[in-house]
């Protein structure tokens, strides 16, 4: 390899630099690629054409580049902080929870490897230790507002909506254009019961990046709650366009279908959410309830028996297995199931609803009084 090229070969990797650090990622991309062809061994030059082709949503190659980069510098931490957020971003959790461990063994003051795996484990369900690691992150840079997002959204699945809150306010407040930090803003205001101002965050998130689907999949299920469910569809609509292997926008377009009282759509847009994510109990929740309202009644059995095999304390799936249960009018086990579900959430009115309406089939008219007079606080 000639001197010479070895030095253009660093110019262009400058200029690359310079190039993302105002945005430009396109502009980056192909000055990494001068470089690499002026230098092939160059592993900074791979290492950052991952993350630029990251950064413009080209998961796969950026997933080449970062192994290429490793390849030629196996203790590059930053090429295994790369191929942790390329792997992240195809789905492939445990993989890319692995590259983030090995980033953080080679630099455990890698902020951005901590980040990354905080963002595996809570893909994970593994939400405490995501939020240990979003900790780790915010103690070597506080000011990183992507270790924020990943806190708020660790906090959120925890059930902690306050504290998320309070994390995804401070990543706003260092980063206000930041969609997933509006987004998960919104996704914490509408668990706090605060819907119209959910709205409003998500909103925000669509008009900074109109693309941006998570935003849109928020937006649907606040309007939703809203009682706005034709332009919830709208929004669900928007989001299956823009991801169409979205299970969480497939999910959502099921539950405003059932609303809407179109049923056998409803049981389309679940079982597409079924297919994407097998294991996504508040889908297999909405088949129960589709097939339900279809007189399908032993099937609507067998989608709330499979939501509660992967979520067994889904309050929604006992009480759709209770209401299927009803429907064959076998009322002393219908009962059972939703006695469960409030015991798992003792404010879920529908349950109680229908758990008076068990009493009354059964004869036992004042608990059944008691019951529907929980349903109606």
């Amino acid at each position: 390899m000639p001197y010479e090229n070895k030095e253009y070969a660093k110019i262009w990797l400058i200029e690359g630099i310079s190039y993302s650090d105002i945005g430009l990622n396109e502009e980056a991309l192909e000055a990494y690629e001068r470089a690499i062809e002026l230098d092939p061994d160059c592993a900074e030059a791979w290492c950052n054409k991952s993350s630029a082709l990251a950064k413009l949503v080209r998961n796969e190659e950026a997933l080449e580049a970062a192994n290429k980069s490793i390849e030629l510098d196996s203790d590059c931490a930053e090429a295994w902080c790369n191929k942790s957020f390329a792997l992240s971003n195809l789905g492939r959790n445990e993989e890319a929870l692995e590259a983030a461990c090995e980033a953080i063994k080679i630099d455990p003051s890698l902020y951005s490897a901590w980040c990354d795996k905080s963002s595996a484990l809570a893909k994970l369900g593994r939400n405490e230790e995501a939020l240990d690691a979003a900790n780790e992150a915010i103690g070597i840079k506080p000011s990183f507002y992507m270790a924020l997002v990943n806190k708020s959204l660790a906090l959120a699945n925890l059930g902690r909506y306050e504290e998320a809150l309070e994390a995804v306010d401070k990543a706003i407040e260092i980063k206000p254009d930041c969609v997933e930090a509006l987004c998960n803003k919104s996704f914490a205001l509408s668990k706090l019961g605060r819907n119209e101002e959910a709205l409003e965050a998500a909103n925000e998130a669509i008009e900074i990046k109109p693309s941006f689907y998570m935003a849109l999949v928020n937006k649907s299920s606040v309007l939703s709650k809203l009682g706005c469910n034709k332009e919830a569809l709208e929004a669900a609509n928007e989001a299956t366009e823009l991801d169409p292997d979205c299970a969480k926008a497939w999910c959502n377009k099921s539950s405003v279908l059932s609303k809407l009282g179109c049923n056998k759509e409803a049981l389309e847009a679940a079982n597409k959410a079924i297919e994407i994510k097998t294991d996504y109990a508040e889908a297999w929740v909405n088949k129960s309830f589709a097939l339900s309202k279809l007189g399908r009644n032993k099937e609507a059995l067998e989608a709330a028996d499979k939501a509660i095999e992967v979520k067994p304390d889904c309050a929604e799936a006992w009480s759709r297995k209770g209401v299927a249960l009803f429907n064959l009018k076998t009322f002393g086990r219908s009962l059972e199931h939703f006695e469960k579900a409030t015991s798992l959430n003792s404010k879920f009115a529908e349950a109680w609803k229908y758990k008076g309406d068990v009493l009354t089939k059964l004869g036992r008219k004042e608990e059944a009084s008691q019951s529907y007079e929980k349903s109606e606080k």
